[in-house]
């Protein structure tokens, strides 16, 4: 484009002296006048050099037009290789950190097959390779799970936000795991695309879950069918919390009237000093063993007892277990 311009430029600065020097010298001659030849062919020259001048602006200005054009287009390329490499970059990052981590994660379109899925989850999720290349088979869901789990998701899918649920998973060894999937979805600008989730398997937690609860179900059987009265009260302020059926078999009180309150609420001391002495003891790790003490029955008589008292910690909080003997007869 340059060169034509430059050619362009010659050319008619090479006519327009033409015509200019022809006129001159046919003015200095006294023979170009109106209707001659040379007149003729002299307005035609300026006329060349006169198209000339527009052609060369024209092209000028699409050439200045183009420049601009070309820089702002290299501009928007080089924007967007950059996007590209910050984006290659991310997705490199993330997928160093999936596939490191102990977690299971896992990318599913918005219909739920799989497009991603790193190294921990293909080994908890308990799925077979043909669901992990396509997407998960609800039939082979425990039954109990099929629900929830359907309905989480779709909740997700229908409100587009994140949702969190357990299921039970099949090992290898035939035995039962358990996997905590938290998902949240993937939007791009507003539009969702599909979700990323993570899962961890959370078999451990639930196996000692479900041996506290049957612990906790055989040391229930044991406190109610023990042939003595046993409570079970807050070592802080003494106030009972359980107690068997014999409690008021033996002083009158019933279950509603007992919770929440302590031996002094219910005047059940004879000797209030013996109790005071009882919690000193347990308050220094000691153990109360086969303790005297009278204690007033609902109606009023005394009943004679001997008491066994230790501390005992159930779940994550402490408690004063004592058991109770009458020995009156």
């Amino acid at each position: 484009m340059i060169s034509v311009l430059w050619c362009g430029t010659l050319l008619l600065s090479a006519l327009a002296l033409l015509a200019w020097s022809t006129l001159l010298a046919a003015a200095a001659l006294d023979i170009a006048r109106d209707g001659s030849p040379l007149h003729e062919l002299t307005n035609n020259l300026l006329l060349l050099a006169l198209g000339f001048t527009l052609t060369l602006n024209a092209l000028r200005l699409q050439q200045a037009n183009e420049g601009t054009v070309s820089a702002e287009l290299r501009a928007e390329i080089a924007r967007r290789q950059t996007a590209e490499e910050a984006l290659a970059r991310s997705h490199e990052r993330f997928g160093a950190l999936a596939e490191a981590s102990s977690l299971g994660i896992f990318v599913v379109a918005p219909d739920g097959r799989f497009q991603y899925t790193n190294p921990r989850y293909r080994i908890i999720a308990g799925l077979t390779p043909s669901e992990l290349a396509t997407q998960p088979d609800l039939a082979r869901f425990a039954p109990e799970d099929r629900d929830p789990v359907t309905t989480a998701w779709s909740e997700a899918r229908q409100e587009i936000h994140q949702t969190q649920y357990e299921r039970r998973v099949f090992q290898d060894n035939g035995g039962i795991g358990w996997i905590s999937v938290q998902v949240a979805p993937i939007l791009v600008d507003g539009a969702l695309t599909g979700f990323v989730g993570t899962a961890e398997d959370i078999t451990r937690r639930k196996e000692t879950e479900q041996a506290l609860r049957d612990s906790e179900a055989r040391f229930s059987q044991v406190f109610q069918f023990l042939p003595d009265v046993v409570t079970l009260s807050d070592p802080r302020d003494a106030r009972l919390v359980d107690m068997n059926r014999h409690w008021s078999e033996l002083l009158g009180y019933s279950r509603a009237e007992t919770l929440g309150r302590s031996g002094a609420d219910l005047g059940l001391w004879a000797q209030p000093a013996d109790a005071t002495a009882i919690f000193e003891d347990l308050a220094i790790g000691a153990e109360v063993i086969s303790r005297p003490v009278t204690l007033h029955h609902r109606d009023g008589h005394p009943v004679e007892c001997l008491l066994r008292a230790r501390m005992l910690r159930i779940g994550q909080r402490d408690y004063v277990l004592t058991v109770i003997r009458d020995v009156s007869a």
